[in-house]
């Protein structure tokens, strides 16, 4: 019974220690560096490219896009974008980033009275911002 004992205590342990060898830290979600390489307002995106970028648009635009390509997330983990009217927060929408460099877009649609100053915040899982996207809609 006691070589039993023993050769249980030799596999667990070895399994202990294999748990460590291979474990992966934990990372909480967020944790990491997030930057922001292209961040962008457009009239479209096209095959993961925006279109029609730009910071004033005519009201009669219907709808717009916030573009941002994200690099240096470790795992996945995820970003928001949050649309503003004046100071109005008016949309918010989390976003996965699955890789290292991941591109990602939302969408907003403008109505033809919303005239004047919006901006989006590109925040990352933690709500830290990243990044800050002003753009005029004009009559």
């Amino acid at each position: 019974m006691g070589r039993l004992n023993f050769c249980f205590g030799v596999v667990v342990s070895m399994l202990v220690l294999l748990g460590f060898l291979f474990a992966r830290p934990a990372i909480s979600q967020g944790a990491e560096a997030l930057d922001v390489e292209n961040a962008v307002i457009c009239k479209d995106v096209e095959n993961r490219v925006p279109i029609g970028t730009g910071t004033n648009f005519p009201a009669t635009v219907g709808k717009l896009y916030c573009f941002t390509k994200i690099l240096g997330a470790g795992g996945e983990t995820h970003i928001t974008h949050v649309w503003y009217y004046g100071n109005a927060e008016r949309f918010r929408i989390d976003l996965p980033v699955k890789s290292a460099a991941w591109r990602t877009f939302s969408q907003k649609t403008i109505r033809p009275h919303e005239i004047g100053v919006w901006h989006v915040d590109i925040l990352d899982a933690a709500g830290n911002r990243l990044e800050v996207l002003n753009f005029h809609i004009e009559q």
